[in-house]
Protein backbone atom coordinates (compact mmCIF):
# COMPACT_ATOMS: atom_id res chain seq x y z
CA UNK A 1 0.00 0.00 0.00
CA UNK A 2 2.94 2.41 0.97
CA UNK A 3 4.44 1.80 -2.07
CA UNK A 4 1.31 2.64 -4.46
CA UNK A 5 0.69 5.49 -2.48
CA UNK A 6 4.74 6.52 -3.37
CA UNK A 7 3.85 5.74 -7.30
CA UNK A 8 0.75 7.81 -6.82
CA UNK A 9 2.89 10.90 -5.44
CA UNK A 10 5.29 10.48 -7.86
CA UNK A 11 2.68 10.95 -10.68
CA UNK A 12 0.57 13.74 -9.00
CA UNK A 13 4.30 15.45 -8.92
CA UNK A 14 5.65 15.07 -12.12
CA UNK A 15 2.04 16.44 -13.59
CA UNK A 16 2.21 19.32 -11.75
CA UNK A 17 5.76 20.05 -12.67
CA UNK A 18 4.56 19.41 -16.47
CA UNK A 19 2.40 22.23 -16.09
CA UNK A 20 4.50 24.14 -14.32
CA UNK A 21 7.16 23.88 -17.21
CA UNK A 22 4.37 24.63 -19.84
CA UNK A 23 3.49 27.70 -17.94
CA UNK A 24 6.28 28.87 -17.45
CA UNK A 25 7.56 27.99 -21.58
CA UNK A 26 4.91 30.17 -22.62
CA UNK A 27 6.38 33.46 -24.20
CA UNK A 28 4.30 36.71 -24.52
CA UNK A 29 5.32 38.40 -27.83
CA UNK A 30 4.89 42.42 -27.71
CA UNK A 31 2.70 43.36 -31.38
CA UNK A 32 2.62 46.68 -32.16
CA UNK A 33 -0.58 47.44 -34.30
CA UNK A 34 -0.73 49.29 -37.01
CA UNK A 35 -2.64 52.35 -36.24
CA UNK A 36 -5.63 53.11 -38.09
CA UNK A 37 -5.84 56.46 -40.05
CA UNK A 38 -9.60 57.02 -40.66
CA UNK A 39 -10.83 57.18 -44.13
CA UNK A 40 -13.72 58.68 -46.16
CA UNK A 41 -16.32 56.32 -46.99
CA UNK A 42 -18.41 57.25 -50.14
CA UNK A 43 -21.33 54.87 -51.28
CA UNK A 44 -23.57 55.18 -53.94
CA UNK A 45 -25.55 53.20 -56.40
CA UNK A 46 -27.48 55.41 -58.79
CA UNK A 47 -30.23 54.46 -61.17
CA UNK A 48 -32.38 56.21 -63.76
CA UNK A 49 -35.77 55.88 -61.48
CA UNK A 50 -34.76 57.46 -58.31
CA UNK A 51 -33.02 60.94 -57.15
CA UNK A 52 -29.05 60.60 -56.48
CA UNK A 53 -28.39 58.95 -52.62
CA UNK A 54 -25.09 59.04 -51.54
CA UNK A 55 -23.65 57.76 -47.74
CA UNK A 56 -20.76 59.56 -46.50
CA UNK A 57 -18.63 58.56 -43.02
CA UNK A 58 -15.62 57.69 -41.72
CA UNK A 59 -13.63 54.23 -42.04
CA UNK A 60 -13.25 52.03 -39.02
CA UNK A 61 -10.51 49.82 -38.17
CA UNK A 62 -11.04 46.05 -37.87
CA UNK A 63 -10.83 46.17 -34.01
CA UNK A 64 -13.49 48.84 -33.75
CA UNK A 65 -16.95 47.15 -33.01
CA UNK A 66 -18.65 50.92 -33.11
CA UNK A 67 -21.51 51.77 -36.20
CA UNK A 68 -20.61 54.17 -38.95
CA UNK A 69 -20.33 57.73 -38.27
CA UNK A 70 -21.92 59.37 -40.60
CA UNK A 71 -20.35 62.90 -41.80
CA UNK A 72 -23.86 65.53 -42.43
CA UNK A 73 -21.48 68.33 -42.94
CA UNK A 74 -19.86 67.39 -46.43
CA UNK A 75 -19.99 69.08 -49.80
CA UNK A 76 -21.30 66.47 -51.68
CA UNK A 77 -21.55 67.50 -55.78
CA UNK A 78 -22.67 65.54 -58.45
CA UNK A 79 -21.40 66.24 -62.22
CA UNK A 80 -22.04 64.66 -65.94
CA UNK A 81 -18.23 64.22 -67.37
CA UNK A 82 -19.64 66.26 -70.50
CA UNK A 83 -20.52 69.52 -68.57
CA UNK A 84 -24.23 69.72 -69.16
CA UNK A 85 -25.12 68.74 -65.34
CA UNK A 86 -23.92 69.95 -62.16
CA UNK A 87 -25.81 69.91 -58.50
CA UNK A 88 -25.05 69.65 -54.98
CA UNK A 89 -26.50 67.22 -53.17
CA UNK A 90 -28.11 68.04 -49.64
CA UNK A 91 -28.01 65.70 -46.55
CA UNK A 92 -31.29 64.36 -44.80
CA UNK A 93 -30.87 64.08 -40.86
CA UNK A 94 -34.28 61.45 -41.08
CA UNK A 95 -32.03 58.73 -43.86
CA UNK A 96 -28.55 60.02 -42.88
CA UNK A 97 -27.99 60.28 -46.75
CA UNK A 98 -27.76 63.40 -49.14
CA UNK A 99 -30.11 63.83 -52.01
CA UNK A 100 -30.76 65.56 -55.47
CA UNK A 101 -33.42 66.85 -56.60
CA UNK A 102 -32.50 65.80 -60.10
CA UNK A 103 -32.24 62.12 -60.77
CA UNK A 104 -29.30 60.51 -63.35
CA UNK A 105 -30.07 59.23 -66.78
CA UNK A 106 -28.86 55.60 -68.18
CA UNK A 107 -25.85 56.38 -70.63
CA UNK A 108 -24.46 59.15 -69.21
CA UNK A 109 -21.44 59.28 -67.56
CA UNK A 110 -21.17 61.09 -64.09
CA UNK A 111 -18.72 62.41 -61.53
CA UNK A 112 -19.07 62.49 -57.56
CA UNK A 113 -16.77 64.76 -55.67
CA UNK A 114 -17.02 64.56 -51.71
CA UNK A 115 -15.02 66.87 -49.79
CA UNK A 116 -14.82 67.61 -45.89
CA UNK A 117 -12.31 69.97 -43.62
CA UNK A 118 -10.87 66.44 -42.30
CA UNK A 119 -10.07 64.48 -45.82
CA UNK A 120 -8.38 65.17 -49.13
CA UNK A 121 -11.31 65.38 -51.62
CA UNK A 122 -12.80 61.57 -52.58
CA UNK A 123 -13.91 60.96 -56.04
CA UNK A 124 -15.31 58.39 -58.40
CA UNK A 125 -16.92 58.26 -61.79
CA UNK A 126 -19.25 55.97 -63.57
CA UNK A 127 -22.21 55.57 -65.92
CA UNK A 128 -25.68 53.10 -65.76
CA UNK A 129 -25.80 51.04 -68.29
CA UNK A 130 -28.47 50.07 -70.96
CA UNK A 131 -31.00 47.72 -69.35
CA UNK A 132 -32.07 44.33 -69.98
CA UNK A 133 -34.98 43.69 -72.06
CA UNK A 134 -37.19 40.57 -70.15
CA UNK A 135 -38.55 38.77 -72.73
CA UNK A 136 -40.44 35.79 -70.51
CA UNK A 137 -40.57 34.33 -67.70
CA UNK A 138 -42.41 30.74 -66.16
CA UNK A 139 -42.02 28.64 -63.14
CA UNK A 140 -42.50 24.85 -62.50
CA UNK A 141 -42.66 22.86 -59.35
CA UNK A 142 -39.02 21.43 -58.88
CA UNK A 143 -37.07 19.02 -56.46
CA UNK A 144 -33.60 20.34 -54.94
CA UNK A 145 -31.32 18.64 -52.75
CA UNK A 146 -34.62 17.08 -50.84
CA UNK A 147 -36.67 19.81 -50.81
CA UNK A 148 -39.69 21.05 -53.19
CA UNK A 149 -38.51 24.02 -54.67
CA UNK A 150 -40.03 26.53 -57.19
CA UNK A 151 -38.11 26.71 -60.06
CA UNK A 152 -37.90 29.52 -62.52
CA UNK A 153 -36.99 30.27 -66.50
CA UNK A 154 -36.04 33.70 -67.25
CA UNK A 155 -35.27 34.69 -70.66
CA UNK A 156 -33.80 38.29 -70.85
CA UNK A 157 -31.38 39.62 -73.90
CA UNK A 158 -29.16 43.11 -73.80
CA UNK A 159 -28.11 44.68 -77.24
CA UNK A 160 -25.04 46.32 -75.69
CA UNK A 161 -21.59 45.35 -77.53
CA UNK A 162 -19.86 45.80 -74.18
CA UNK A 163 -19.51 43.28 -71.57
CA UNK A 164 -22.51 43.21 -69.41
CA UNK A 165 -22.46 42.69 -65.49
CA UNK A 166 -26.26 41.32 -64.37
CA UNK A 167 -27.89 40.90 -60.81
CA UNK A 168 -31.06 38.73 -60.21
CA UNK A 169 -33.27 38.94 -57.84
CA UNK A 170 -36.52 37.26 -56.95
CA UNK A 171 -39.53 39.27 -54.84
CA UNK A 172 -42.82 37.97 -53.35
CA UNK A 173 -45.13 41.06 -53.52
CA UNK A 174 -47.45 41.23 -50.52
CA UNK A 175 -50.32 44.31 -50.13
CA UNK A 176 -51.70 45.75 -47.59
CA UNK A 177 -54.96 48.34 -46.96
CA UNK A 178 -51.88 50.81 -45.58
CA UNK A 179 -49.58 50.58 -48.26
CA UNK A 180 -49.88 49.99 -51.56
CA UNK A 181 -47.59 46.63 -52.07
CA UNK A 182 -44.24 45.89 -49.88
CA UNK A 183 -41.65 43.31 -51.51
CA UNK A 184 -39.86 40.69 -49.71
CA UNK A 185 -36.71 39.72 -51.25
CA UNK A 186 -35.96 36.05 -51.05
CA UNK A 187 -32.99 33.52 -51.41
CA UNK A 188 -32.45 31.73 -54.85
CA UNK A 189 -29.82 29.48 -55.94
CA UNK A 190 -28.61 28.31 -59.43
CA UNK A 191 -26.65 25.67 -61.28
CA UNK A 192 -26.19 27.91 -64.38
CA UNK A 193 -22.19 27.92 -65.11
CA UNK A 194 -22.14 31.43 -65.71
CA UNK A 195 -23.52 32.07 -62.26
CA UNK A 196 -20.82 32.88 -60.19
CA UNK A 197 -21.30 31.75 -56.20
CA UNK A 198 -20.14 34.17 -54.02
CA UNK A 199 -20.71 31.38 -50.63
CA UNK A 200 -21.34 28.00 -49.55
CA UNK A 201 -24.91 29.02 -48.20
CA UNK A 202 -27.60 25.44 -48.23
CA UNK A 203 -30.34 28.43 -48.77
CA UNK A 204 -28.32 30.35 -51.48
CA UNK A 205 -28.73 34.21 -51.54
CA UNK A 206 -30.66 37.11 -52.13
CA UNK A 207 -28.52 37.98 -55.52
CA UNK A 208 -27.12 36.16 -58.29
CA UNK A 209 -24.57 37.06 -60.00
CA UNK A 210 -23.77 36.60 -63.79
CA UNK A 211 -21.88 38.18 -66.69
CA UNK A 212 -22.50 38.33 -70.40
CA UNK A 213 -19.13 36.67 -71.90
CA UNK A 214 -21.19 33.21 -73.35
CA UNK A 215 -24.01 35.08 -74.05
CA UNK A 216 -23.00 38.32 -75.26
CA UNK A 217 -25.90 40.22 -77.25
CA UNK A 218 -28.29 37.53 -77.20
CA UNK A 219 -30.87 36.01 -75.52
CA UNK A 220 -30.79 33.70 -72.54
CA UNK A 221 -32.41 31.82 -70.27
CA UNK A 222 -31.17 31.56 -66.34
CA UNK A 223 -33.00 29.06 -64.47
CA UNK A 224 -32.70 29.21 -60.61
CA UNK A 225 -34.94 27.88 -58.18
CA UNK A 226 -36.35 28.96 -54.58
CA UNK A 227 -36.01 26.44 -51.68
CA UNK A 228 -38.17 28.58 -49.54
CA UNK A 229 -41.86 28.72 -51.97
CA UNK A 230 -43.38 26.02 -49.96
CA UNK A 231 -42.56 27.49 -46.25
CA UNK A 232 -45.74 28.88 -44.41
CA UNK A 233 -43.71 32.46 -44.94
CA UNK A 234 -44.79 32.36 -48.62
CA UNK A 235 -47.43 30.11 -49.76
CA UNK A 236 -48.36 28.79 -53.17
CA UNK A 237 -50.62 31.33 -53.96
CA UNK A 238 -47.34 34.45 -53.63
CA UNK A 239 -47.23 36.75 -56.14
CA UNK A 240 -43.81 37.27 -57.46
CA UNK A 241 -41.34 39.67 -59.05
CA UNK A 242 -37.62 39.11 -60.62
CA UNK A 243 -35.49 42.16 -61.14
CA UNK A 244 -32.54 41.90 -63.46
CA UNK A 245 -29.70 44.51 -62.31
CA UNK A 246 -28.01 45.40 -65.79
CA UNK A 247 -24.85 47.26 -63.67
CA UNK A 248 -21.56 48.55 -64.24
CA UNK A 249 -18.67 46.43 -63.48
CA UNK A 250 -17.89 48.63 -60.60
CA UNK A 251 -21.19 48.26 -59.32
CA UNK A 252 -21.32 44.54 -59.71
CA UNK A 253 -17.54 44.35 -58.24
CA UNK A 254 -18.17 45.70 -54.84
CA UNK A 255 -21.43 44.17 -54.02
CA UNK A 256 -20.14 40.58 -55.01
CA UNK A 257 -17.06 41.48 -52.96
CA UNK A 258 -19.46 42.44 -49.86
CA UNK A 259 -21.15 39.33 -50.12
CA UNK A 260 -18.16 37.35 -50.00
CA UNK A 261 -17.11 39.41 -47.00
CA UNK A 262 -19.88 38.52 -45.37
CA UNK A 263 -19.47 34.71 -45.75
CA UNK A 264 -16.17 35.09 -44.69
CA UNK A 265 -16.25 36.69 -41.72
CA UNK A 266 -17.68 34.28 -39.60
CA UNK A 267 -15.52 31.53 -40.71
CA UNK A 268 -12.14 31.03 -39.03
CA UNK A 269 -11.06 29.23 -42.17
CA UNK A 270 -12.02 31.49 -45.40
CA UNK A 271 -9.59 33.57 -47.10
CA UNK A 272 -9.60 37.33 -46.43
CA UNK A 273 -12.00 39.12 -48.54
CA UNK A 274 -11.19 42.75 -49.84
CA UNK A 275 -14.40 44.73 -50.25
CA UNK A 276 -13.96 46.24 -53.97
CA UNK A 277 -13.94 50.04 -53.89
CA UNK A 278 -13.28 52.44 -57.48
CA UNK A 279 -13.04 55.67 -54.31
CA UNK A 280 -10.26 57.82 -55.23
CA UNK A 281 -9.14 59.61 -51.70
CA UNK A 282 -11.39 57.16 -50.16
CA UNK A 283 -13.15 53.83 -50.13
CA UNK A 284 -16.57 52.73 -50.99
CA UNK A 285 -18.53 52.34 -54.23
CA UNK A 286 -19.98 55.37 -57.25
CA UNK A 287 -21.83 52.56 -59.16
CA UNK A 288 -24.80 53.06 -61.74
CA UNK A 289 -27.01 49.91 -62.32
CA UNK A 290 -30.68 49.96 -64.33
CA UNK A 291 -33.57 47.76 -63.64
CA UNK A 292 -35.64 45.45 -65.66
CA UNK A 293 -38.73 43.92 -64.02
CA UNK A 294 -41.27 41.36 -64.29
CA UNK A 295 -44.40 39.91 -62.20
CA UNK A 296 -45.48 36.72 -62.27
Amino acid sequence: MRKRNIILSKIIFALLFANFAFVSCEKFIDYDVPEHEPRLVVISGFQPAEPWSVFVSHSLSSFDNDNYSQIHNADVTVNSVDGSYSEKLIYSNMSNRYYSTEIPEEGREYEILVSTSRYPTASSTNKIPEAATILSLDTVEGYHNGDFTLDFELTFSNSSAEENFFIVQLYTIESYSWKDEFQNLIYIQSDDPNVEQVGEDDYGDDMLFLKDQSFDGREYTLRFYTPEYFSPNYGKSAQFRVKVLTSSEEFYRYQKSSKQYNYSNDNPFAQPVQIYSNIENGIGVFGGYSVSEIDL
